[in-house]
């Protein structure tokens, strides 16, 4: 059987697409020890990375910069959409009622009070 390029009895038990997500998020979030001059504190494995990458686009290294330019890029264009699908979901008129009923809820959920300020 030689040439084959797949695993013969298929894929191992127990790694379905979703076990391999939540393995790769769990280290992607793993803390990493981290040095910064005299101080060393844990990290987040992806903020390292990104802390790592943006170290050398500053010095100079183009793919690392193209990289962070194309991230750049995405995340701009997902808050302009992010912003214009909020702008379409807010009703034009606002009646006092409504903003009064939406801020008791809030209150309310979060516990806070209500406290009148004496002019």
């Amino acid at each position: 059987m030689a040439g084959l390029l797949c695993i013969p009895r298929g894929r191992p038990r127990g790694r379905t697409p979703a076990r391999v997500f939540k393995l790769v998020v769990e280290e992607l979030f793993h803390p990493v020890t981290v040095r910064e001059g005299d101080l060393v504190f844990p990290l987040p494995a992806i903020k390292a990375v990104v802390r790592q990458t943006v170290r050398q686009a500053l010095k100079g290294s183009s793919p690392a910069q193209r990289k962070l330019i194309e991230v750049a890029q995405k995340i701009a264009q997902e808050a302009a959409i992010a912003a214009d699908n909020k702008a379409e979901e807010m009703p034009e008129d606002i009646s006092d009622a409504d903003t009064a009923r939406a801020l008791a809820v809030f209150l309310a959920k979060t516990g806070m009070k209500m406290v009148p300020l004496n002019d």
